[in-house]
C-alpha cells in the first residue's frame, strides 16, 4: 500500500508524523506539490506550474487501494472514483 499526500496544502506537521509512522507501519509515503513549494522528503515529485498539475500527478501514481491525503474535495472524489481512499489531513474520510 502506498500513501499520496497532496504536499501543495498539507500541514508540515502532518508531513512529520506521517513521515515517522511510514516505516513503523511498513507503508511507502509519496508527497507530490508543485515547484512552488520546498518539501523535504527522499520521496517527493514535484509537478509544474498549469493548473491542478499536482493532482493530476498524484492520479498517475495512483493504484487501486491507495490512500490520498488532501484537502482538495475534487481530488478526493477522482481518487474515490478510481479505488482509492482519500483522507483529509486533519482525518475526515471522504467518501
Amino acid at each position: 500500500m502506498q500513501v499520496l499526500v497532496d504536499a501543495d496544502a498539507c500541514p508540515r506537521s502532518v508531513l512529520a508524523i506521517l513521515q515517522e509512522l511510514a516505516p513503523k507501519y511498513c507503508f511507502s509515503l509519496l508527497t507530490i506539490s508543485s515547484f512552488h513549494h520546498q518539501i523535504d522528503h527522499a520521496h517527493h515529485l514535484v509537478a509544474d506550474d498549469g493548473p491542478d498539475a499536482a493532482d493530476w500527478l498524484i492520479l498517475r501514481h495512483l493504484q487501486r487501494g491507495d490512500i490520498v491525503i488532501t484537502q482538495d474535495w475534487g481530488l478526493a472524489s477522482l481518487v474515490l472514483a478510481r479505488g482509492g481512499r482519500a483522507i483529509s489531513p486533519y482525518g475526515r474520510e471522504y467518501r
